[in-house]
């Protein structure tokens, strides 16, 4: 843990790194191969760009993601951050492809 600036807005931020995880699991019930990640809901850019059109009002009921879990996105292996286009395009692709639960 470390406090850091954000390179967004500038704002103190808490620097924590998680342990790496396979990105890909098995579905529970199907046993399918299935991608599970989450950088679309945590990482900072993506958030931040969701709250410029929807506003953050409610963001937490809304969507279950907190105010506190915004983050940079790095890759395992070289530690580098995920650049901007390649977050646009795995929010894009996680869009297109996310299946609801009830």
């Amino acid at each position: 843990l470390r406090w850091e600036k954000s390179e967004y807005d500038g704002s103190k931020i808490l620097q924590v790194r998680a342990m790496p995880q396979a990105p890909v699991v098995r579905h529970p019930f199907t046993g399918e191969p299935a991608w599970w990640g989450s950088m679309h809901s945590h990482a900072e850019y993506l958030r931040s760009e969701r709250e410029k059109v929807f506003g953050d009002e409610n963001l937490a009921e809304a969507t279950g993601a907190s105010r506190i879990n915004k983050t940079d996105v790095y890759y395992a292996d070289t530690g580098e951050k995920v650049e901007v286009e390649r977050l646009k395009h795995l929010d894009k692709v996680t869009m297109e492809v996310a299946v609801p639960v009830k």
